[in-house]
């Protein structure tokens, strides 16, 4: 029997899933024990939860091989692996019906074609689904709860540092960044004292001051700073020490301000 075996990474902060090695190791472990030829493997990057943002491009070529009647089965780690949206899992159960391919997971090969097999995977779906809306809850309540005790979320904010217990890698404060601090406050001096955008740019690019973000595209990397980089530094409230959550102030915030309250109102009305 011909396979092809799907490994899918997954935010796991509590480590008790699979790495999508591990996973692909199980499934290739089960293949060679069952004496099937493994026609190919695919290594998936995105989430298959459907609150996830990034296009499964992998999974779509899963989908394409299956059609095609190139493999009698897939195999992934379990249910979940594949997918945790009922839409998707009803587009696998047909392209496998339509194909004649069974799905393998947990040690357990499924004849899709069959009434029972389309009842426990379709369950095993329906629970992986509800567990994605469950863990997006969590994620949200506690991200709110971190936003109203005014603590950061996500990417650390250019002009300061995260300071971290060294044994249990602990959050213990944020501070101003020596050097990017000295930036953002020098910009923010330069607009109101008169100064355009494109020579507070082209002063920091003069003097080799690396910019916020290093950009992805390889032909914006030459750019350095713009005068559009530095108002979408100056145009953000949190650099008055306030916490922001859904473009609402919450809370103070747990870093101290770069910019008074004052000036960075003044600094609106201009760059506005």
């Amino acid at each position: 029997m011909r396979v092809i075996i799907y490994g899918r990474v997954s935010r796991d902060p509590r480590q008790l899933g699979r790495s999508v090695e591990e996973q692909i190791a199980e499934c290739t472990a089960w293949a060679k024990r069952e004496g099937w030829e493994i026609v190919r493997v695919v290594r998936e990057t995105a989430s298959a939860s459907r609150y996830a943002r990034l296009e499964r491009r992998y999974w779509n070529e899963v989908l394409e091989v299956l059609s095609a009647g190139e493999v009698d089965a897939l195999l992934t780690w379990e249910n979940s692996r594949a997918t945790r949206d009922l839409t998707a899992y009803t587009e696998l159960r047909k392209v496998c019906v339509d194909a004649g391919v069974s799905w393998g997971y947990s040690g357990r090969l499924f004849d899709m074609a069959e009434r029972d097999s389309r009842f426990r995977t379709g369950l095993d779906a329906l629970l992986a689904e509800d567990e994605a809306a469950r863990t997006s809850e969590r994620i949200l309540r506690s991200v709110r709860h971190a936003a109203l005790a005014g603590r950061p979320h996500g990417k650390n904010l250019y002009g300061y540092r995260r300071v971290y217990d060294s044994a249990t890698r602990q959050l213990i404060r944020i501070e101003p960044d020596p050097a990017q601090a000295t930036i953002v406050r020098e910009a923010a001096r330069r607009v109101l004292e008169g100064d355009t955008l494109y020579a507070i740019a082209k002063s920091f690019n003069e003097r080799g001051v690396l910019p916020r973000r290093v950009p992805f595209k390889e032909h914006r990397k030459r750019l350095g700073w713009t005068p559009v980089a530095v108002k979408q530094m100056l145009v953000q409230p949190s650099y008055t020490g306030v916490r922001i959550h859904n473009g609402e102030v919450v809370a103070d915030a747990s870093w101290p301000a770069l910019i008074e309250q004052g000036d960075w109102d003044r600094i609106q009305a201009i760059l506005h």
